[in-house]
């Protein structure tokens, strides 16, 4: 399947963060005959079942849309609540290295129309592409997402 971005911008969309890794975030809409889905980054090694990871979708309830992992635990060394110049979820940020999407519900929740507004509002202030625009959608609706 070709990557497919807002026609708006597409090549900076392409090169946001790494090549590609935006496409992430247009995912519910590229996607549209797929329930659910666990993104992985590519540098992400397993050391145990994928699916005690895939388990936490039954551990969401019916509003979460997404589950995702604290960026830190500890705040002396958190990088979002030191240096961040834009809004992010709870008080360190989330890692959306592995993040677990139900796309029928992202779907419903409109998320690719939050996802260009927030990206043109805050572009000059991200640093980790996706991710920080991630954080901005859920700092702004935390009910949303699921910490695991």
């Amino acid at each position: 399947m070709p990557l497919i971005f807002p026609t708006d911008n597409a090549l900076e969309w392409r090169k946001l963060f790494k090549p590609c890794a935006a496409q992430r975030l247009f995912l519910p809409s590229v996607l549209s005959d797929v329930d659910s889905l666990l993104y992985v980054d590519t540098d992400t090694l397993f050391l145990s079942p994928v699916e005690a990871v895939w388990d936490h979708f039954n551990l969401m309830n019916s509003s979460q849309i997404a589950a995702l992992a604290p960026e830190h635990e500890d705040p002396n060394v958190g990088w979002y609540n030191r240096f961040a110049r834009h809004p992010y979820y709870g008080k360190l940020g989330v890692n959306s290295g592995v993040m677990l999407m139900n796309l029928t519900r992202m779907r419903a929740f409109q998320w690719v129309e939050y996802v260009i507004p927030i990206y043109k509002k805050y572009r000059l202030k991200i640093t980790w592409g996706d991710q920080d625009i991630i954080n901005i959608i859920f700092h702004f609706h935390p009910d949303k997402l699921y910490i695991y």
